[in-house]
């Protein structure tokens, strides 16, 4: 086995995981300094996305450039994207009329378009009390937005994307309903095929499909300070800002019965 640190340091080039198979595997302990090492190893396989059984970080030879313990620290602690945008809805069809000061972190993994996709489904619900929440794949416990009553009951669960059946079913048992808007093109009609017999049940479900240009469209909107409009009338949306307009169609998949 190579050796698991070369000067105190990390080396990330060369890097593999060797799986413990036997007892026999802690018998031969690597030095001290080392050992530090290998204390690390169970977030860097979280941050590499790695879930083996517990192991071993073996690192390349001296010649290759390591990466220091606070190097490994900023590797691991991605940092959200802080976004401010100044959202003017105008809802002919709800009647709703308000400006909106939002803030929303985006997460290293989620995409400009996840994003928009977000937004617009914060203007076609906007309600004082709809909040952002942690959401999709980052916490199975919350959807991308609710709104709750007074009482902290879930009046609305919104997700957007592609989720699981098992999701959707639990959000309709913990919400008075939910909406979902699905975009991804030609992975929508065969994420919705898949499940869509067993769900037509739940009277509580509402199923939206964005196309893909107009998800793709709504991510050339993105700056890190944004000033929109949102107009909704007779079913037509069109969100806005100082360089141009994209108009939006949403198709139902399923409404609520």
């Amino acid at each position: 086995m190579g050796n698991l640190c070369y000067n105190g340091r990390l080396n990330f080039r060369n890097i593999s995981v060797l799986v413990q198979g036997s007892a026999s595997s802690t018998a031969n302990l690597p030095p001290p300094d080392c050992r530090r090492a290998v204390e690390y190893g169970r977030m860097t396989r979280i941050a590499l996305g790695i879930n083996f059984l517990p192991a071993l970080l073996t690192c390349g030879s001296p010649k290759t450039p390591p990466l220091s313990f606070s190097g490994m620290h900023r590797f691991m602690a991605l940092k959200s994207t802080i976004f401010k945008i100044n959202l003017q809805i105008s809802d002919m069809d709800r009647s709703y009329y308000a400006a909106h000061t939002l803030t929303i972190a985006r997460h290293p993994s989620e995409t400009d378009e996840r994003m928009m996709v977000r937004l617009l489904a914060f203007a076609l619900h906007a309600h004082e009390h709809l909040t952002f929440a942690r959401g999709g794949s980052a916490d199975q416990e919350e959807p991308d937005l609710w709104k709750k009553d007074l009482t902290g009951a879930i009046d609305e669960w919104i997700d957007v994307g592609l989720p699981d059946e098992k999701r959707m079913l639990k959000a309709c048992g913990r919400a008075k309903r939910v909406i979902i808007y699905a975009y991804g093109g030609s992975a929508v009609p065969l994420w919705w095929a898949g499940m869509s017999s067993r769900l037509r049940r739940l009277s509580n479900l509402s199923v939206l499909c964005l196309p893909l240009s107009d998800s793709q469209a709504l991510a050339q909107l993105v700056e890190r300070t944004m000033d929109l409009s949102c107009l909704i009338e007779d079913g037509e949306i069109l969100l806005s800002n100082s360089s141009g307009s994209v108009p939006v169609t949403v198709t139902p998949l399923k409404g609520f019965s």
